[in-house]
């Protein structure tokens, strides 16, 4: 018999990753929202926008940015959840 806490669904969050720069990557934000696998917005820089539909395209192949109104919806969500975040600057050590 399974417990109580067993039963209960497992509710959907939305992920958000800060990744610092790399020897083959630039800085970056990302968040995955909707049902998992769910959708992933990235950006990089401060204007530059990718978007992937990572039940279709796990391998993150196909920018889907283009189409405005699923990219405003992602933007929505990517705000939403920046407006709940404290921003800590942290200086690279050298």
């Amino acid at each position: 018999m399974q417990s109580p806490t067993a039963r209960r669904a497992i509710a959907e969050r939305d992920v958000y990753m800060d990744m610092p720069a790399g020897p083959q990557v630039s800085q970056h934000r990302a968040l995955i929202h909707g049902e998992t696998p769910g959708m992933k917005l990235m950006q990089e820089w401060t204007t530059v926008y990718f978007l992937y539909d990572l039940a279709r395209d796990p391998g993150e192949l196909t920018d889907l940015s283009r189409d405005r109104a699923t990219l405003r919806e992602m933007m929505g969500a990517y705000e939403d959840k920046l407006s709940t975040l404290h921003v800590v600057p942290v200086n690279a050590v050298r």
